[in-house]
């Protein structure tokens, strides 16, 4: 007989930290609302190990009518308070934030899945029509 060994992945939380322009006469807060939509989307359907690349998350904001420019983007992650041990093997564990730079992918380990969430401390995300 063949057992397989089954372990929970770890949720990794994505956030961002920026600056979206839009052009006179769009509701900043529809703007806001699409961009989280997209980012949901896009980041919760992530496979186990997929990194939180960049360039994807500067096109799905881009791509949403009304966006003229984004600067200063800088993805964002938090690991999961729940994966300091995993079925007795204690690991190295960081539980700070931790902020990329600038066109930085944001790197997800073989054993962890991306999580974006609305309501995430790790979102300041200034939209403005200036």
């Amino acid at each position: 007989s063949v057992f397989p060994i089954l372990i929970q992945a770890s949720e990794v939380h994505i956030g961002l930290r920026g600056t979206v322009h839009i052009a006179p006469g769009y509701q900043q807060e529809a703007i806001t609302a699409s961009i989280f939509s997209q980012l949901e989307l896009r980041i919760n359907t992530l496979g186990l190990g997929d990194s939180v690349r960049y360039a994807e998350v500067l096109r799905d904001i881009m791509q949403i009518p009304g966006v003229t420019d984004v600067q200063n983007l800088h993805l964002r992650k938090c690991p999961s308070p729940f994966n300091t041990v995993k079925f007795g093997v204690k690991r190295v564990f960081r539980t700070e934030d931790v902020e990329m730079n600038v066109g930085e992918n944001v790197p997800v380990e073989v054993d962890e899945v991306a999580v974006f969430k609305v309501n995430s401390h790790l979102i300041d995300l200034e939209v403005t029509d200036r």
